[in-house]
């Protein structure tokens, strides 16, 4: 009978053994609301849709930090503070013509993020907005863009081309 529970006990540990780690971790939501904005979380491809801004300085990201793309859809006027604060795997982002602000530390730390294309009728990029995006090679900003704040590009040690 002691042998039999001891085998018992060892098949439950073995088998608990052999379950993901990941399974009992917390994982991103799937979708929500931000400022005038929704969002929505596929894989690791998230996608921002409303009309207006995003809201204010994000102090949590609900959709996590492992997204690898961004599509902001038309009809979006900001991107919000911090919005993707440290998404270290983001590597390709797509604006919309709607976008009119990119607010501070909305990419700080995008480690990963290699080039962007502010669309025409962006006037505003915050504080920090690209700081630290090491693989950041290229940028495109329109002739709109009236106002780079401080340190939006420090960090970049592979920007090599910054066209306006």
């Amino acid at each position: 009978m002691k042998k039999r529970l001891i085998s018992i006990i060892l098949v439950l540990f073995m088998s608990i053994a052999l379950i993901p780690f990941g399974i009992f971790s917390a994982s991103a939501a799937k979708s929500g609301k931000i400022g005038n904005c929704t969002w929505r979380l596929e894989g690791t491809i998230l996608t921002i849709s409303g009309n207006g801004s995003m809201g204010e300085h994000l102090k949590s990201r609900p959709w996590g930090d492992k997204i690898t793309e961004v599509i902001v859809d038309e009809g979006v006027t900001s991107i919000c503070s911090s919005a993707f604060y440290m998404c270290k795997s983001l590597r390709k982002i797509t604006l919309p013509s709607t976008l009119l602000i990119i607010e501070d530390y909305a990419f700080w730390g995008c480690e990963n993020l290699e080039s962007i294309t502010i669309p025409d009728g962006v006037t505003n990029i915050g504080n920090s907005a690209f700081d630290s995006c090491q693989k950041l090679t290229n940028i495109y900003i329109p002739k709109s863009v009236v106002s780079i704040s401080d340190s939006c590009f420090r960090d970049c040690g592979r920007l090599g081309s910054i066209v306006v």
